[in-house]
């Protein structure tokens, strides 16, 4: 087949598709009409509400018409079907804008409402949050009597106030426990100060007590040793100057004149000394001393030349 003959089918085809819904065009058109004139301001029009759903009932009736009528048609051919499908979807999309506008206008009280509701939602939580925060959003704030929402709202301001007045009491009740508990804490330190000073001072006391003590002691004892000791060296002074004297006695028996007057010598040197304490008593000893030691010189030399 030639173009141009495809082209002439096509246009033949396309005629004969918009006879098929001329009628249904013709219609919605003058329902167009019809519909662009309701205009519902005010809930008092129910004439034109009621206009608006004959409209709209009419228009619903040519759309299921219409697609009833391209069920059929679409059954003949697939280029059939697509000049169907144009004209569906012209028809709709003139239908529907239309549709939707006459909805609007028979349902202008209830859309109305709708609004008024959600404006009152608005208003209402931004009035009760502050006192409920955002468990607000899910009250039904707009269906609410004026009444209920101001028993509401007042019953939430009480319930503000009252826990903000219990956070206060609770604030100042902790504030006074907790100076309480610093001026026993206090007074708990001042006294175990009190009690460490005090016995700091009875253990000072005590310490002197047993210094005290433990010096006489010591002093008693370094008295008693050095005594023990000054007896132990007397006796063994003594012991040994006996047993000396005891040799030179032996000595002077057996020995000559010169010999028994050295041993005179010695045993002056061996005679024992007392421990003196008076200072006078020590001069008089040293005093002694020196003229031993002048008898013992004395000796040794006129000795010499026996």
């Amino acid at each position: 087949m030639m173009s141009n003959e495809i082209e002439e089918v096509e246009v033949s085809t396309e005629l004969t598709v918009q006879d098929q819904f001329a009628a249904f065009e013709k219609q919605a058109n003058e329902w167009k009409e019809k519909a662009e004139k309701i205009k519902v301001t005010d809930a008092s029009q129910t004439d034109l509400m009621e206009g608006a759903k004959q409209a709209w009932l009419a228009l619903s009736k040519i759309i299921t018409s219409v697609e009833k009528r391209h069920k059929e048609l679409k059954e003949d051919s697939l280029r059939y079907g697509q000049t169907l499908d144009s004209a569906k979807r012209k028809l709709i999309d003139l239908i529907t804008p239309l549709k939707k506008y006459l909805k609007d206008q028979m349902e202008f009280v209830s859309i109305q409402e709708g609004i008024a509701k959600d404006q009152r939602y608005e208003e209402r939580l931004d009035m009760i949050k502050p006192y409920m925060g955002d468990d607000a959003k899910f009250l039904q704030l707009g269906e609410m009597s004026e009444e209920s929402f101001q028993g509401m709202l007042d019953g939430q301001k009480f319930a503000k106030s009252e826990r903000e007045r219990k956070q206060k009491e609770e604030v100042a009740a902790k504030l006074k426990l907790d100076e309480d508990f610093k001026k026993e804490q206090d007074r708990i330190r001042a006294e175990n100060e009190k009690l460490r000073k005090e016995n700091e001072a009875k253990n000072q006391q005590i310490a002197n007590q047993k210094a005290i003590a433990d010096g006489k002691l010591k002093k008693e004892r370094d008295e008693r040793i050095r005594l023990e000791l000054q007896a132990k060296e007397k006796s063994d002074k003594e012991d040994a100057d006996r047993k000396a004297k005891l040799v030179i006695e032996r000595k002077l028996k057996r020995a000559p004149d010169k010999a028994k007057l050295n041993a005179l010598a010695e045993q002056i040197n061996l005679i024992p000394l007392p421990d003196l304490k008076e200072d006078d008593s020590k001069i008089i000893l040293k005093n002694v001393q020196v003229l031993l030691a002048k008898v013992v010189k004395y000796i040794g030399e006129q000795t010499e030349s026996l």
